[in-house]
């Protein structure tokens, strides 16, 4: 049995080496590891980037998932990059911790570190106007500010 790489440190290396090849040995991400795409290439519409941070005692593996989706297939696109996330969450398993911000983003700890699965708000939740506004045109002195549209949104997240 091989012993551990953790060499006095608060989390495992071993571990979360043996997980991100695991992780890759699935086949899940799209393009990760690619260095030098260029993302705005139609060739690379989805990539994912998978790094391993480390800052003295603490450990982070974080995989991103993303797509560069545009046209008539832009919901399709967005689906298959949070079906994606869903998939590496399977994989690994455990419990997670959800956050809703900007990014959907699932959190667990393991092995003495932390594992971050995150992938933008609008490839996995769906957004719905619960209000439109009518602002009227403003004078300031020297300064005009247009009359505007303004919606009131909610984020409506799958589980």
């Amino acid at each position: 049995m091989a012993k551990s790489a953790n060499i006095g440190l608060p989390y495992n290396v071993a571990e979360f080496a043996a997980l991100m090849n695991k992780v890759l040995g699935t086949g899940i991400l799209s393009n990760a590891g690619s260095e030098g795409v260029d993302y705005d290439s139609p060739a690379y519409d989805d990539y994912d980037e998978m790094t391993l941070e480390i800052s003295g005692d603490e450990i982070t593996l974080k995989i991103r998932f993303y797509t560069a989706a545009y046209g008539d297939d832009k919901a399709t696109k967005k689906r298959a990059a949070f079906d994606r996330l869903k998939r590496v969450h399977r994989t690994i398993g455990g419990t997670w911790d959800k956050d809703y911000g900007y990014n959907m983003t699932f959190t667990r700890d393991y092995f003495g570190g932390k594992i971050e699965l995150s992938t933008p708000r609008e490839a996995a939740c769906r957004k719905v106007v619960t209000a439109v506004t009518e602002v009227p045109e403003k004078v300031i002195p020297e300064r005009i500010v247009p009359a505007r549209t303004e919606e009131t949104v909610e984020w409506v997240c799958d589980e």
